[in-house]
């Protein structure tokens, strides 16, 4: 029998996960937040809606999170209620994309209750969440990494241990960077190639065989073609992930993620829901 499972936070890329987990057999409790329509329809797939946090987390031997930044992830784990609900069997799994420090707070909170906690970002964009081809990218204890596999193999095609706990959280802002800056080329090279008479597509079937390519082009190549940006990750999630490497690399040089940075805030506000992709828009004409 699958152990009881709480999982907070049912966004983008949280919802298709709980589904997920569901679908493998894990008995899933969850609380509503701010995602009303997405509980009710996790409900229908056998969820059990709790009326809070420390409700839904009660009992459970898996408690999954993923919320927007470090003020939620401190208001859910250093919640007195919630802390004091958590089973001290259990084993947290952390996957917001935030800073080390806050995540290392968190899990000093949690260790002091004898908590096992697991920091685990995870890669791979909204249809990763839906395919269960996600990498998780996990800090903390490889033995506490190996209880919990076979509930990350629902969701996830690569499972990467890259260190102490706070070490996932680092390793996910050194790869939102690299986001940030491929995204901001990406959209620059397009506007290049379209100002001297290249068609989109060919620009794209000669890149994307070439060395110029790249994940995030080969994934934002549709909405930019299409200036399409309703669904996809939030550009102000991404700018949230680089303000976080920022702050991580003080005293770096980051010059690259600087620029990319500046570039991204040059993004009307207005559009700060929008796929990240969005940032094409500055450089190419309609």
């Amino acid at each position: 029998m699958k152990p009881q499972t709480a999982f907070i936070g049912l966004g983008a890329m949280g919802f298709p996960m709980a589904c997920r987990l569901l679908d493998a057999g894990y008995p899933v409790k969850t609380a509503v937040h701010r995602n009303l329509e997405k509980a009710s329809q996790l409900k229908e797939k056998g969820a059990v809606i709790a009326s809070d946090f420390s409700e839904a987390v009660k009992g459970a031997k898996l408690i999954f999170s993923i919320v927007p930044a470090d003020e939620a992830m401190k208001a859910l784990y250093l919640n007195e209620q919630v802390m004091a609900a958590i089973d001290p069997e259990a084993i947290v799994i952390e996957m917001t994309s935030a800073s080390m420090s806050a995540m290392q707070e968190i899990g000093q909170a949690l260790q002091k209750r004898n908590i096992r906690v697991l920091d685990s970002p995870v890669s791979g964009g909204i249809s990763g969440a839906r395919e269960g081809t996600l990498t998780f990218i996990v800090g903390g204890d490889a033995a506490v990494l190996d209880e919990v596999r076979p509930a990350l193999e629902c969701m996830a095609s690569r499972i990467i241990h890259v260190g102490p706990l706070g070490a996932g959280k680092g390793m996910k802002a050194a790869n939102q960077m690299l986001v940030g800056i491929h995204m901001a080329a990406a959209a620059q090279a397009l506007a290049l190639a379209e100002s001297v008479g290249i068609d989109p597509d060919t620009f794209f079937q000669v890149i994307s065989t070439s060395s110029g390519a790249s994940k995030v082009l080969e994934n934002k190549f549709q909405l930019m073609k299409n200036h399409r940006f309703d669904q996809g990750f939030q550009l102000q999630l991404l700018v949230k992930d680089m303000n976080i490497a920022l702050a991580q690399g003080e005293g770096l040089d980051l010059s690259m993620l600087e620029q990319a940075s500046a570039l991204f805030a040059q993004v009307p506000a207005e559009l700060a829901e929008k796929d990240f992709a969005v940032i094409s828009e500055l450089f190419r004409k309609a």
